[in-house]
């Protein structure tokens, strides 16, 4: 279940993949736990459903105190077993961008938020108990918070030496050995300029030799040409997006999202790896590429969808 990632000087990197209970949800949530010389930490939880796998990951490492978890954001899929685990394990502090500490306190709004964009994935993912006050802290030591919006206005990636934790900020990644799989996560309510001023700030930090860590799934190595790669994608979206939603005859006779599926799939060679991945992911994948697509839909103002 707990896959070392990587070590050097400063500690380990573990990734914990947690399986969720509905067809094709395999190599996709996770959880990152980092064991230095001074602490250790977890970098996203995973929704609240999959706490009994992230707490028997945990268990398999010898890791028995968890000094802080740092939150990319707080969508469900990624910080939903927080509150939980702040129960589990009371020495924690959580990290987490300003503008997502009052959400982690009073999570009612985010719930009801969840539920109304997710619908049954929400309550299959299951609600975010509330985080105490005094838990939230504003930084760690050794590990360098980056503000990242664009995927969410609370979206936030770490630094820890060579590392990116970026969260959702570069998308979402599969690695299929000779190749990989990379699409846009990219839902409403999406802004590309601020998406691609998060890129460019995490291409600043990036080097050859960095590895991109993302919150679904795995990580990939020269982290500054995966990031190029990623931007370029966003801008050639745009470009394919646009250009269908320009045909009104399109637009009107319906099927016009399933349409944009199509022609991302033909168009995107970022997307190529799509056709390779197994029937039940390719399940999965597809209701994520509807949802990135609603999101430049509304910034195209071509909606509704």
């Amino acid at each position: 279940m707990a896959e070392l990632v990587g070590t050097c000087q400063e500690g380990e990197l573990y990734l914990i993949e947690l399986r969720l209970e509905r067809e094709g949800f395999r190599k996709f949530l996770s959880s990152w736990l980092l064991r230095t010389g001074s602490g250790q930490f977890l970098i996203d939880t995973g929704p609240a459903a999959v706490l009994p796998q992230l707490l028997d990951g945990i268990k398999e490492l010898g890791v028995n105190r968890v000094d802080a978890i740092l939150l990319t954001h707080i969508h469900l899929d990624h910080a939903g077993a927080v509150g939980d685990l702040v129960e589990c394990f009371p020495e924690a502090r959580v990290l987490a961008h300003p503008k997502a500490r009052r959400h982690l306190e009073d999570p009612a709004r985010l719930w009801e938020g969840s539920v109304e964009v997710l619908g049954d994935l929400a309550h299959l993912y299951g609600p975010l108990k509330p985080v105490p006050r005094e838990k939230l802290i504003g930084g760690v030591p050794g590990i360098r918070m980056i503000e990242t919006p664009g995927h969410a206005p609370h979206h936030a990636s770490f630094l820890w030496g060579e590392y990116i934790f970026a969260g959702e900020a570069a998308g979402v990644y599969l690695d299929l050995g000779d190749a990989y799989y990379l699409r846009p996560a990219t839902p409403p309510k999406f802004f590309l300029q601020r998406t691609l001023a998060s890129l460019d700030t995490l291409l600043d930090l990036a080097g050859d030799e960095s590895i991109l860590c993302f919150g679904h799934f795995g990580w990939a190595r020269g982290a500054e040409g995966i990031l190029e790669l990623a931007r370029q994608q966003l801008c050639r979206w745009e470009q394919i997006i646009a250009a269908v939603g320009q045909r009104l005859e399109v637009r009107e006779e319906g099927g016009f999202l399933s349409l944009l599926r199509e022609e991302v799939l033909r168009r995107d060679p970022l997307l190529q790896g799509f056709f390779r991945l197994e029937p039940d992911i390719q399940q999965r994948e597809k209701y994520f590429l509807d949802n990135s697509l609603k999101g430049y839909m509304d910034y195209l103002s071509l909606g509704p969808f």
